[in-house]
């Protein structure tokens, strides 16, 4: 299922948008314009930036967007004229990507622009200008559009034959895909709200709409960044309309750097301009951050109001979906500011997870390897099942994405605000968000979870556990996801001073002194609230590589 994107190159009003949208409907995949990612994320349109700031800067913010974009798998991305004349940019799209040429005669490009006054490089008194301008960019482009190109589409004036051309040359088909309508449902039970978790492939438009439909809403507002909305709000918006649902949309920015006040009272700024009240209701599409921040603004709004969760990645689908835990960042604390808020739904799609960058789709599996850990059947499930895993095979990954959350609803209904059982979900991380703290955000959240995992084994292991092939097994299972298992793995030094300031600054210390969730085992796993001997030599023996005796 982790195929190439299909990448659509060429001059203004070569089709790129049309076809594009074509090609990703006929396979089912995201589609994305570049230009338009850019315009909502800087909030001004394309000639907007050229005036305010010129050509060198808008590239530069192209350039950005590209390198984030070609990290994608499965999407069909409609680029700007200028994006290949940059080498970075044809470097990083060339790695995931099949780059396509469009290249249609330059008085068909002319006829497709007449009137068209929001290109600035063809921006002209009259046609005849104009047309100057247009033959210039493409002697200047031509040479660089057919080095970068897998494959050249010489100019027709039917975009669905053009898209038919692509398909077949690139040995796809414009077929549906295998029968894949598994869904399933998973009630949560908590003493605040019981809400259902719906699990499947492409369900997201379908039970979504049937949800609102459901419900008198006042509004809708969906809370995402400009990336997960080309992807995902667009074509959900699409449907929307079709059925005359009115929606709205509130951008955010899903780093870890923007989960904080600022981003919350952004938020809300927005949600008092587009009149939401009581009765709306807020949607979260995007990943944890997204979830974390749009769930608490939900929480804290108007004393709350009604939120339905769409996790887009694979971690935040197995981890964040389950449990109310909404917050955001405060100064030198991860999550310090948050609530126990549960939402009204969640809509977990996999085949999101399809479109995800390895890096990210190894951050997912970080978290599925702790949580195997905890439950313990899990656990050999995906050492078996691994190779498939990593290939993104649908029911496979259906099945683990599943079983993860219906383990974390089981520990969430006994302990719903995290007094108690529902510690242990913690494995990896009072280390992990330490090193992510100590990092300045520099390390992901998968990243650090996966070496604080390791950390939480070496602990055990100096605490007079023998459990060194368990430990084993697990480093090599996340190394086989490509995630590190010691802070000597990262490419920047990080200082041990740091890591313990931000453990004893932890929220789930008490007194002062860090709780640990120590591994006895794959499948018993527990907390430690006091540590023999010192804490400082301790904590240096779990990052130390040879800590463990490894």
């Amino acid at each position: 299922m982790v195929e190439k994107n299909i990448i659509l190159s060429g001059l203004s009003g070569s089709g790129k948008t049309t076809v594009g949208k074509i090609i990703a409907k006929k396979l089912k995949r995201p589609f994305l314009d570049l230009d338009i990612l850019i315009e909502e994320s800087e909030r001004m349109t394309i000639p907007e930036i050229f005036q305010r700031f010129g050509e060198e800067k808008f590239r530069e913010i192209e350039s950005k967007l590209t390198i984030k974009v070609a990290e994608l798998r499965n999407s069909v991305i409609a680029l700007g004229g200028g994006t290949l004349m940059r080498p970075q940019n044809r470097e990083s799209l060339k790695k995931n990507g099949n780059v396509v040429f469009l290249n249609p005669p330059l008085d068909t490009l002319l006829k497709r622009l007449q009137g068209d006054d929001t290109r600035p490089l063809l921006k002209a008194e009259d046609i005849k200008e104009k047309k100057e301008k247009l033959k210039k960019l493409y002697e200047e482009r031509i040479n660089t559009y057919l080095e970068s190109a897998d494959l050249v589409i010489e100019g027709d004036e039917n975009p669905e034959r053009t898209a038919d051309k692509i398909l077949e040359k690139l040995f796809l088909r414009a077929k549906e895909e295998h029968d894949f309508s598994i869904i399933d449902k998973i009630i949560v039970k908590t003493e605040s709200k019981n809400y259902e978790v719906v699990v499947g492939y492409k369900i997201l438009h379908e039970v979504l709409t049937d949800y609102i439909k459901r419900n008198n809403f006042s509004s809708i507002v969906i809370v995402t960044s400009p990336l997960i909305n080309q992807l995902f709000g667009v074509p959900l918006k699409e449907v929307f309309i079709e059925k005359g649902i009115d929606i709205k949309i509130v951008f955010i920015e899903d780093v870890e750097e923007k989960k904080d006040i600022s981003t919350l009272s952004k938020i809300y700024d927005e949600f008092i301009k587009l009149g939401v009240d009581r009765k709306s209701l807020i949607i979260a599409l995007g990943g944890g951050i997204t979830g974390d921040v749009a769930g608490f603004a939900a929480a804290t709004y108007m004393r709350g109001i009604k939120w339905v969760y769409v996790p887009t990645t694979l971690l935040a689908q197995v981890d964040a979906s389950v449990g109310g835990k909404v917050a955001v960042n405060y100064r030198e604390g991860k999550n310090l500011i948050g609530a126990f808020y549960q939402p009204d739904l969640v809509i977990t799609d996999i085949s999101h997870i399809f479109t995800l960058p390895d890096k990210i789709f190894s951050d997912g599996m970080a978290e599925i390897i702790k949580t195997a850990i905890l439950q313990g059947g899990l656990f050999k499930n995906i050492e078996e099942n691994a190779i498939k895993i990593k290939q993104r095979a649908p029911d496979t990954l259906f099945n683990i994405v599943y079983e993860c959350i219906k383990f974390k609803k089981e520990i969430v209904e006994k302990d719903e605000r995290d007094e108690d059982k529902r510690m242990v979900l913690n494995l990896g991380h009072t280390f992990g968000h330490a090193l992510e703290a100590a990092s300045g955000y520099k390390i992901s959240h998968g990243q650090a979870v996966s070496i604080g995992t390791i950390m939480a084994f070496k602990l055990s292991f100096l605490l007079g556990n023998n459990i060194q092939k368990e430990l084993e097994r697990v480093k090599k299972l996340l190394s086989f996801f490509d995630l590190p298992v010691s802070v000597k793995e990262l490419p920047y030094k990080i200082e041990e001073e740091e890591i313990l300031n931000f453990l004893l600054k932890d929220k789930k210390a008490v007194a002062g002194r860090p709780r640990f969730i120590v591994p006895y085992d794959i499948g018993d796993v527990r907390v430690v609230e006091k540590l023999p001997g010192d804490l400082k030599i301790l904590l240096k023996n779990a990052m130390d590589e040879k800590g463990g005796k490894n």
